[in-house]
């Protein structure tokens, strides 16, 4: 399980007192500013060219988890996941179309 609790700080000084039990549950820290966020200042667009590969769709996360899930990729080497995914999803979309429609109504 995650936690990300949200806390105000003083004027925006991350270094002000921040409850030791909240730092404990936490992961990570998000710092958000107001004034960067004000300015337009976004770090999307470097974290998208950032990524490695492209998003999926509802549909293919669904083939993709379930596939992990059931020990379809048990028998791999870890160098053939990639591919075998890949290509099961590229199955799916070719000779399985109701699949999308299936999934995507409920």
């Amino acid at each position: 399980m995650t936690a990300l609790p949200i806390v105000e700080t003083q004027s925006g000084d991350v270094s002000t007192y921040i409850p030791t039990n909240v730092i404990f549950i936490t992961d990570g820290q998000i710092f958000l500013s107001t004034d960067l966020f004000n300015s337009g200042t976004s770090a999307i667009p470097k974290i998208r060219s950032l990524c490695k590969f492209p998003p999926l769709t509802v549909e293919e996360q669904i083939i993709t988890i379930y596939t992990g899930t059931n020990n379809y990729l048990d028998s791999l080497e870890v160098g053939q996941v990639r591919k075998f995914l890949f290509e099961i999803r590229t199955y799916f979309k070719t000779t399985k179309p109701n699949f999308q429609e299936i999934i995507s109504s409920t």
